[in-house]
């Protein structure tokens, strides 16, 4: 006679619909350990029936020959005075636990039938307890995704019972092929209950986390893929450690009935790949493990038993604090080191900190990468709602893994799986379980389901992350490209939460010298363009000192001069940029004004002597002092020569020039009192706060105003400026500057506390769209606490409550919707009808406030760098290159007077005027040719048909999808031909290439000139 008539277990459901699935991990263990230790062999062998299960407000009447499990979210849902009366039953077993082990522990194992071995072998798996839990569990999952989807069940709960029973009988008489053979027959039942809603399988990915910290988890997550490698080639890894054939192995690849008829034949086990997320700062570490475990690492992944993602940067590297140059120079100084450290890279991209933008695509795609998983780990960002999409980004796709990380150690991931992946199939998606988790941390779920998936499909297969792109389901889904990652804030954070000096200033001069590198490098191209050779080689010597300059300062000066001689000006002495307005230091004889930047170029240039003539680009001269101030429009990657006369230049403020003056009026200066005004713009300011109260430009009305504020979040006070002096330091009809000087205090009922010292300059030139505002902020108060939250800095307001949000990150435009925005080239603020640039010259951070606010931050706790400089752009049709243009303004060099050649030109000219040139760097082909690789990006969102222009006629053009050496050695005649093969719009005419450029797209071009 059997101990129990009926094992039973309580869950605080109604019905297995409203199966709970937001439990705490304890409460979660606790269920899922009470519903499947019940299918223990000895208890099914005992009742020959499967367990059942109550309502724990309904549990059943009789309990004399009843095991009774209770999981802890049951307890509060039992009546009243239920569990006394189970207890004092003498005839009734009442067990209750957190653990599955622990339930087990309290069964009367004296009473029940004894097992013969706690583990049986077969010729192809080992079988134990843990495969009827596992079967318990499947049993449980495709239950409630049947309740759940609201499907019939054709479930054959006999059948299902009876294979059970049988399989269980067998284990406890120690056979151990009739075991097998009916535990097959079990979980053959459950994947034909679920075939009947579903056809296609579930895609489950084991993903083991790695980090410095967890490195030496290792050796021992690899012994038993090593014990499995030591076996012959034919063998593979199953999820229990144990080998199995790879002809069997490889029937799991088949589909569903053609794998479970294979494995019912044979008894095969399907193998449970891992895959490892390895990015830099995990690779640096695997570097100094023990060289047989890194030689083991390299093995396994050669011969496929391993799989990984990775190949992506530190948790340290913050793509949109980048140009987009360095930023692909990050990947692929990533992908070096991969090869350096592990001598291989993964097909699959990935890092565990950190978003990849959507543009970057293409350089990822470059380097053979098949898919890409664009999930930040530690931020929790990343994923979409498709588990498997198409990323596309500037004409170029790559497969993308974006399902919600699903965590492995956690049992409350696991309550209602089944119906997760379920509902992804019947939305017609590709349905992927993602289970993440450090190395050897995972929950008793998790292990039940690898157990569930090594004998059969009716919860899924475990991929590898290689095969899951190159041989699984392909998706027809686009998904969402994040350009900008919502999450780069954090850069701020982690700076100030580090200590790290100078948390602002540190990330802007950083910027600021990577966008003068790229500009020093598109100089010299341009350069070389010009003279028609390659910069090697160049005797020309310019008549300045070297002494401490840098390499950068040297190797562009020599730029400029072999420019000038190519265009035939003598060069007498170069500059890096413009004269400021307090250093005049007027050029001797004639002067050459290069601008490398995409957009033409309004600046100002001092002269010591008067102007022959007075061409159409000179928009003003002012002559004062006995030397000359030109205002003078430079064209885009063009240059422009003013020829000086011998003659001193008059001053024009002579008695009869004031008389006139007086009488008929004048040119009017740029300062007077409380304005500064040229003709693009009208800015007025308040004396008494020393802030910018209009600016007014073009259409009715002020469109914005300025001033500084110092945020917290204490909202009972007011912080207001104060200015203490108010002047006019200087004012010409060709610039004109106030200053102000003052403090920025709190004001409350009680005192007014200063909270720091400030002195601005606003500065307003001839002719410029821009207002220039300079300044120095000493807080007297030291900031503490979140920088986002505590800081100084600059609010800008304008006057539409509909206003868009648009960063200039990584050489485009993109609109952003976070309240931080974190974008180091500047901020377009866009009203329709008028736009406002916001260049900070590096300052990276800002901050939205309401629907009228962007606060630039300028000090935060840690920044000792008091000084800023910020710029106001109005309505400027090029906003990407007009802000590099800002960084790097245009080079000017003294050149021989009477110096022959153009006094105006272009070396390179693109249109439409979104369209920006990064980077032209000059080689030789094989057969002696001057070729370029020249880089277009497109700054905004929009298809465009571009014309690019030269200074030389060309005679090939073709693309550069990746290493330009091969390119170099073809002739012109193949370069035409792979051309035609590439792109049917890529056509060239003369000095004239024509091609279509994707939205926010970049192209690599290589032109061979005649």
């Amino acid at each position: 006679m059997p101990l129990f008539q009926e094992c039973c277990v309580l869950i605080p459901v109604t019905n297995l619909e409203d199966f709970p699935s937001q439990l705490s991990d304890d409460e979660a263990q606790s269920l899922l350990a009470a519903w499947t230790m019940l299918w223990h062999p000895s208890l099914l062998a005992d009742t020959e029936q499967l367990p059942a299960w109550y309502r724990a407000d309904l549990p059943p009447e009789v309990m004399d020959n009843r095991l009774i499990a209770v999981p802890l979210p049951s307890k509060s849902e039992l009546p009243e005075g239920f569990e006394q009366r189970a207890k004092k039953n003498q005839n009734c077993t009442w067990i209750e636990a957190t653990s599955r082990q622990e339930f087990l522990n309290q069964l009367p194992w004296e009473n029940l039938p004894a097992l013969t071995a706690q583990v049986l072998t077969t010729s192809t798996r080992e079988i134990g307890p843990r495969d009827f839990f596992a079967a318990a569990y499947a049993s449980l999952q495709v239950q409630i995704m049947t309740k759940r989807l609201r499907y019939t069940s054709n479930l054959d709960e006999l059948h299902l019972q009876t294979c059970a029973v049988k399989a269980a009988k067998a284990f406890v008489a120690g056979d151990a092929s009739t075991a097998s053979e009916s535990l097959h027959d079990v979980f053959d039942c459950l994947a034909e209950e679920r075939d009947h809603y579903f056809s296609s399988d579930p895609h489950l990915i084991d993903l083991v986390l790695t980090s410095p910290s967890t490195i030496h988890c290792l050796p021992d997550l690899l012994a038993p893929i090593t014990d499995s490698s030591e076996q012959s080639h034919r063998d593979a890894f199953s999820p229990s450690g144990e080998i199995v054939d790879t002809e069997l192995s490889e029937s799991s690849n088949e589909d569903s009935s053609s794998n479970a008829s294979s494995a019912n034949a044979v008894g095969a086990s399907i193998p449970t790949p891992i895959n490892l997320l390895v990015d830099v700062d995990s690779a640096d570490a695997m570097s100094g493990l023990p060289k047989e475990v890194l030689v083991n690492l390299k093995d396994l992944l050669g011969k496929g038993l391993l799989s990984w993602a990775g190949g992506g940067p530190g948790r340290d590297v913050f793509f949109d604090a980048m140009s987009f140059s360095q930023a692909e120079s990050q990947l692929l100084d990533a992908h070096r080191h991969f090869v350096s450290t592990l001598g291989v890279v993964p097909k699959v991209y990935g890092r565990f900190s950190g978003s990849t933008p959507a543009d970057l695509t293409a350089t990822l795609v470059q380097l053979g990468y098949c898919g890409i998983m664009p999930i930040d780990f530690e931020g929790g960002t990343g994923f979409g709602d498709e588990a498997k999409v198409i990323l596309q980004a500037a004409g170029v796709q790559l497969e993308a893994l974006t399902a919600k990380p699903i965590d492995a150690s956690s049992d409350a991931s696991f309550l209602t799986l089944g119906t997760r992946l379920g509902e992804a199939i019947d939305r017609g998606e590709i349905s992927t379980g993602l289970f993440a988790h450090w190395p050897g941390q995972t929950s008793q779920g998790f292990e039940d389901l690898k157990c569930v998936a090594s004998w059969g499909l009716c919860l899924g297969k475990f991929w590898k992350l290689d095969d899951y792109f190159a041989e699984g389901e392909h998706p027809y889904h686009h998904g969402e490209s994040q350009m900008v990652s919502p999450h780069s804030s954090t850069l701020l954070s982690d700076q100030v939460a580090n200590d790290i000096p100078d948390p602002i200033s540190s990330i802007s001069d950083r910027f600021r010298n990577t966008i003068r590198e790229e500009q020093v490098e598109l100089s010299s191209g341009l350069s070389s363009l010009v003279a028609g050779e390659l910069p090697h080689g160049d005797s020309t010597t310019v008549s300045i000192s070297d002494k401490g300059q840098s390499l950068d300062e040297v190797s562009h000066q020599e730029s400029l001069a072999r420019f000038a001689n190519s265009i035939g000006a003598e060069p007498v002495s170069a500059t890096a940029s413009l004269q400021s307005e307090d250093q005049i230091n007027p050029i001797q004889g004639d002067c050459l004004i290069v601008n490398p930047s995409s957009c033409g170029v309004r600046c100002d240039v001092a002269l010591n002597g008067g102007l022959i003539d007075r061409p159409e680009h000179l928009f003003a001269v002012d002559c004062d002092s006995g030397f000359t101030r030109a205002t003078v429009d430079v064209p885009a990657c063009g240059f422009v020569q003013l020829k000086a006369s011998e003659r001193p230049a008059k001053s024009g403020r002579g008695l009869a020039a004031r008389l006139r003056q007086g009488i008929w009026g004048g040119p009017k200066l740029i300062a007077e009192k409380d304005r500064l005004q040229n003709e693009f713009m009208e800015v007025d300011f308040s004396t008494k706060t020393g802030a910018v109260m209009g600016v007014y430009s073009g259409s009715r009305g002020n469109r914005l105003s300025l001033r500084l504020i110092a945020a917290s979040r204490e909202k009972e006070s007011e912080v207001e400026m104060v200015a203490e002096s108010f002047s006019v330091k200087s004012s010409t009809q060709q610039s004109g500057a106030i200053e102000v000087k003052g403090v920025l205090q709190r004001s409350s009922d009680e005192s007014d506390e200063v909270i720091a010292n400030y002195s601005l300059e606003y500065k307003l030139e001839r002719g410029s769209r821009f207002l220039e505002v300079r300044g120095e902020l000493v807080p007297v108060i030291p900031l503490t606490g979140d920088p986002w939250v505590n800081y100084l800095g600059l609010r800008t307001a304008v006057a539409s409550e509909s206003a868009i949000c648009r960063s200039l990150v990584r050489d485009k435009l993109h609109r952003v919707r976070s309240r931080r925005v974190v974008a180091p080239l500047g901020v377009v603020i866009d009203e329709a009808e008028r736009q406002t640039l916001v260049c900070g010259y590096g300052s990276a951070f800002h901050r939205r406030v309401g629907e009228r606010f962007l606060d630039t931050l300028i000090s935060v706790q840690g920044e000792s760098k008091q000084t800023f400089h910020v710029d106001y752009g109005i309505d400027i049709s090029s906003p990407v290159a007009a802000c590099r243009s800002r960084l790097f303004p245009p080079s000017v060099m003294s050149v021989r007077s009477q110096s022959t050649g153009p006094e105006i030109g272009w070396v390179a000219h693109v249109a439409p005027r979104e369209i920006m040139l990064s980077s032209i760097q000059v080689h030789a082909t094989e057969e002696g040719k001057l070729a370029a690789v020249v880089r277009v990006v497109q700054t905004k969102s929009q298809t465009a048909k571009v014309k690019l222009r030269f200074c030389r006629d060309v005679a090939a053009v073709v693309l550069v999808n990746d290493s330009v050496e091969p390119l170099l050695q073809m002739k012109c005649d193949e370069l035409i031909a792979r051309a035609e093969t590439q792109s049917s719009d890529l056509k060239f005419d003369g000095d004239l290439v024509r091609f279509g450029l994707q939205s926010h797209g970049i192209c690599d071009l290589l032109v061979v000139f005649q």
